[in-house]
């Protein structure tokens, strides 16, 4: 009797989903009790575990499936096109984010940042960037669930749309109980045991598939030209310049990892923080690359973003197939939960608190909570609708990423240099989102037919975010400015309920 049943695959589910709640409310049970914990739980956590949840949250459907989708797309330069991006993104923005939060460590997120920073030029610039955080967290944490339905599919039989929304309610419900704290320490766990399960099945995959030589023999015979080399054009032109210039903006245009870091309880620890975690996180999706590779040599010829689950449960026995659903469901979940998490902040912090509400409410209301959870519960309801679509998880995650280019430069700019020129910078991030949502977006996501290549796409909004702030910069620098007056800002608002200056 097969154990790759329907039945198994939501027994599974449930079991992820009862630990997961058990977690959750044992986590929360000495909390402070208002959203500002709920959502941030500053300095909370050892720089140990955060590393850990780190990793995790950066392991998602696509560092799996959609590296394995490389692998048969583009061949053995797949291998280390896709575990470049991330780590090289935390070496060129890590000192920014780790300065931020250093010098300003009430910032609840990358968009209040841009509040206090951007006060003497209006809330147009705020807002711009909140609705790019909301846009990438909601969409973020629909991949992973679009992801889930992909893999209980595959392996489990289970139709589609059953495995996203059971996916999408589990997390919801785990979240909107422990918040931020449920999610840290869930990842930490989920970690451990993907990292030593991952470390069985790649290897065995390989050798199930004849050995590395077998998989070498059917790469150079392969359809894909050049299959079997380490650079090629198309890999180059093809997915590097495209992932590249998005995922570099990652670290730090990235809701989920400012929440580790300012989870962390230990200021100063944050370049560390990044940098071992990137380090660690690169044999992920180098590994994962392996199994798309092994599609790739025997012939695989089904849907390109499911290679992984559909090579695993081709040539490994049932309970290999089994242990890697455990593996996806783990990250999918870790993923997806930072972002349903990450997006209440982003509500609370810069729509709620500055349009709607008060520091004072978030830091004393325990009746805020409530309502909170309750909008956390209607958002992950629709992420959980929306991930019954069936798209690739590696051009729908670099079409998102498409959007996050434009406010990249101009706020890691504003972070390093005093002097920036606020004006130009506006100028950058108004002109650079609509250009990047014409020339890279819409032409990643299959929408526009463009008449040129994807990273020619990618390079215009790179080249106006990064110029014209320069430029600005340079004719008319802000010498009025220094960021002892953005602290003051801070402080002023914040310190009388969270205790004075830090």
């Amino acid at each position: 009797m097969s154990i790759l049943t329907p039945t198994s695959g939501f027994i599974l589910l449930g079991l992820f989903g009862i630990a997961a709640v058990v977690m959750a409310l044992s986590l929360t049970r000495n909390t402070d009790g208002n959203v500002e914990d709920l959502l941030v739980a500053r300095g909370s956590s050892p720089v140990p575990i955060i590393v850990v949840s780190l990793i995790a949250t950066w392991l998602w459907s696509t560092t799996l499936m959609g590296a394995a989708e490389g692998g048969v797309g583009f061949g053995v330069s797949a291998a280390w096109v896709y575990p470049f991006t991330v780590p090289f993104s935390v070496v060129i923005l890590g000192p920014v984010l780790s300065k931020i939060r250093r010098n300003f460590p009430e910032v609840s997120s990358f968009p209040e940042y841009i509040r206090y920073r951007f006060s003497s030029y209006g809330d147009s610039v705020h807002k711009l960037f909140t609705g790019i955080g909301i846009v990438q967290s909601f969409f973020w944490a629909v991949i992973q669930i679009i992801g889930a339905g992909f893999v209980l599919n595959v392996i489990f039989g289970i139709p589609n749309w059953q495995g996203s929304i059971l996916t999408g309610l589990i997390i919801t419900s785990y979240i909107t109980l422990g918040g931020l704290r449920a999610s840290i320490f869930t990842d930490f766990i989920q970690m451990l045991a993907i990292g030593v399960i991952l470390a069985v099945i790649v290897p065995w995959t390989v050798i199930a598939a004849g050995g590395p030589a077998t998989v070498y023999e059917g790469l150079a015979a392969a359809d894909l030209p050049s299959a079997h080399h380490l650079v090629t054009d198309t890999a180059i032109f093809g997915f590097l310049l495209v992932s590249f210039p998005g995922v570099i903006s990652y670290a730090l245009i990235n809701q989920n990892v400012w929440q580790r870091v300012i989870a962390s309880e230990e200021v100063g620890s944050e370049r560390y923080v990044l940098g071992m975690s990137g380090l660690l996180w690169v044999a992920i999706p180098a590994a994962a690359s392996l199994v798309g590779l092994v599609g790739l040599s025997i012939g695989y010829t089904g849907n390109p973003a499911t290679v992984m689950p559909g090579v695993i449960e081709a040539i490994l026995p049932a309970w290999g197939a089994v242990l890697f659903g455990i593996v996806v469901l783990g990250a999918i979940f870790s993923t997806a939960d930072s972002c349903l998490n990450s997006l209440s902040t982003i509500l609370i912090s810069d729509v709620y608190k500055p349009y709607f509400g008060s520091e004072e409410e978030i830091r004393t209301d325990s009746s805020l909570v409530f309502k909170t959870k309750i909008v956390m519960a209607i958002i992950g309801v629709i992420m959980s609708l929306m991930g019954t679509m069936q798209v690739s998880l590696l051009f729908f995650s670099l079409a998102v990423t498409a959007l996050i280019m434009p406010v990249t430069w101009p706020m890691a700019m504003s972070a390093l240099h005093p002097n920036f020129n606020l004006k130009w910078g506006a100028y950058a991030v108004f002109i650079g989102v609509p250009a990047s949502f014409v020339f890279a977006f819409l032409p990643v996501a299959g929408i526009w037919n463009a008449p040129f290549d994807p990273w020619m796409g990618y390079l215009i909004p790179n080249a106006i975010t990064i110029g014209l702030p320069i430029i600005g910069t340079m004719l008319y620098p802000d010498t009025e400015f220094n960021f002892g007056q953005m602290e003051s800002m801070i402080n002023a608002e914040t310190a009388q309920y969270a205790g004075g200056d830090d």
